[in-house]
């Protein structure tokens, strides 16, 4: 197989696919079109031909805009070591902290709890070591620090991007 028909997961292993994920995210966040956070997503290593990024960064924002929580993080299945997950969280982590840098003043004017957000983030970019490899425990942080991590981008998402106020007075005929 010839390395044009080898998706882009598998070139950039498990680590590497999250933080791509994690920076196109970031970058979303900061105000980015789709087209511009799959530049950055380009640029920051991932190898890949940013126009094959734009569907996905167009996902990941209809992902990030949706009420719900329709918004996921790409990461290591279940299946996958916890030292492998954990890692790739790091990953995904540096990557989207990388993407919303691109926000500038916007982070700034966000706040103090988007800057606390900002801040735990960081201090989980840092990793974490796995002591007892798929212990319970551990197994129920890693799931918990991961619906944390989803919960906070998406804030940041809403923080960072808010919607034009809406028109007051008009009511449907």
């Amino acid at each position: 197989m010839d390395d044009d028909a080898t998706p882009l997961s598998q070139v950039l292993g498990p680590a590497g696919w999250a933080e791509c994920h994690g920076t196109l995210a970031g970058a979303l966040a900061a105000g980015l079109a789709p087209q511009a956070a799959a530049s950055v997503a380009a640029q920051a290593g991932s190898g890949a031909d940013p126009s094959a990024l734009v569907p996905w960064a167009e996902s990941l924002t209809r992902g990030l805009a949706d009420a719900q929580g329709g918004f996921r993080l790409e990461l290591p299945a279940d299946e996958a070591s916890l030292t492998q997950r954990v890692d790739a969280l790091a990953a995904w982590v540096r990557g989207f902290l990388s993407g919303v840098g691109h926000a500038g003043e916007r982070v700034a004017s966000a706040g103090g709890e988007a800057q606390e957000a900002l801040e735990d983030l960081a201090a989980i970019a840092r990793g974490a070591e796995v002591t007892d490899e798929g212990s319970e425990e551990e197994e129920e942080a890693f799931t918990e620090l991961v619906e944390y991590l989803r919960v906070v981008v998406q804030y940041l998402f809403e923080a960072l991007n808010p919607l034009p106020p809406s028109p007051r007075g008009k009511m449907n005929a």
